[in-house]
């Protein structure tokens, strides 16, 4: 197996048997999932805390229509926005590989993260969201940023607008290489894996959905493609026709 920076260089089609040798697997469910009302009208002081720290912000919206002047209760959820980075290394893109419970899938995605309580009380989102980018990429690769470039509105982009509140924002990085390399932070229950693709075989693997046929356990994420893709726009590396 083949290292660089510590990671593994995969391909399109080895990344699936590479990931899995380095010990990323779908973790057991040891109960069946439950609603949360239920949940939390069972749960401890620790569990009601951790729902209270992790859990989804669910409401009900009231609007009238303006085409039929009806009333409309629309139901919707709200979730932390997240930075995402696409930043090359020796024109490699780093990504990580991660087992996820929202969706059951060990999913593809370069280094991800959301606001911590600091960047969240700097009252600026846009602000807090460059400072989240610049320490999950630092946290999850040891490399600092020399850079982080904002690829959407300031309002970032929507992953699901019609039940739920979920803004991404893409960064392109520009990573220091004259700085050394830090070991990787991840919290306590994170357990993710870094690899590293050639840029044509990160492209193919996004752009030939056949390389998925029997890895049901795999998936990419919806953001890596944006932030891929923006990325290689803005960095004059993509051509639109």
């Amino acid at each position: 197996m083949n290292k660089v920076h510590g990671w593994p260089v995969v391909t399109a089609q080895n990344c699936f048997e590479i990931i899995r040798e380095c010990g990323i697997k779908a973790w057991p469910e040891i109960a069946p999932p439950k609603p949360i009302d239920e949940y939390l009208r069972d749960s401890t002081p620790d569990q009601r805390k951790e729902y209270d720290r992790f859990g989804p912000r669910s409401s009900v919206v009231f609007h009238k229509s303006p085409h039929n002047g009806e009333p409309f209760n629309g139901f919707t959820t709200a979730f932390k926005p997240y930075a995402c980075v696409f930043a090359l290394i020796d024109g490699m893109v780093p990504v990580t590989a991660e087992w996820k419970h929202g969706n059951n899938k060990i999913t593809l995605v370069p280094p991800c993260g959301v606001l911590n309580k600091a960047e969240t009380a700097l009252g600026n989102l846009v602000e807090g969201m460059h400072r989240a980018a610049e320490r999950e990429y630092l946290e999850e690769t040891g490399f600092t940023l020399k850079s982080v470039e904002l690829l959407s509105p300031n309002s970032g982009i929507w992953a699901i607008v019609r039940n739920a509140h979920v803004p991404c924002f893409p960064f392109l990085g520009e990573v220091d290489m004259s700085t050394p390399q830090a070991s990787s932070k991840f919290d306590k229950m994170e357990h993710l894996q870094m690899v590293l693709f050639p840029l044509k075989e990160w492209l193919w693997l996004m752009e030939a959905p056949h390389l998925f046929e029997g890895e049901d356990d795999f998936c990419l994420e919806a953001c890596a493609r944006d932030v891929t893709y923006a990325a290689l726009r803005r960095m004059g590396k993509l051509k639109l026709v």
